[in-house]
């Protein structure tokens, strides 16, 4: 039995809101972040397939000027495993920051 009960097995797949496809750009990119309000859901995929569960997702970017300064980008998710146990995902970039 799953810590999420019956909502374990829904992770992987769209939420109860419309279904937004993938835009053509987000097949060519890596990661694609797309929300209309700041306030609701935004829709993410990752190698042109949307992510459910999303958790967070943390970006901190800034044009280089004359003082250093990384740029980071996290975001986590939960996904569903083999076992259909909830796990949580977390991506970032660069991977050894955060």
């Amino acid at each position: 039995m799953s810590f999420f009960g019956p909502v374990s097995h829904t992770l992987n797949t769209p939420p109860q809101r419309p279904v937004v496809q993938a835009p053509e750009i987000a097949l060519q990119r890596k990661y694609m972040i797309a929300f209309d309000d700041i306030n609701n859901l935004p829709d993410v995929w990752i190698d042109g397939k949307p992510v459910y569960g999303l958790v967070d997702i943390s970006i901190d970017w800034h044009t280089k000027h004359d003082r250093p300064h990384i740029n980071h980008f996290k975001l986590k998710h939960y996904q569903v495993c083999a076992e259909g146990e909830p796990v949580l995902n977390e991506l970032r970039q660069p991977e050894d920051t955060l």
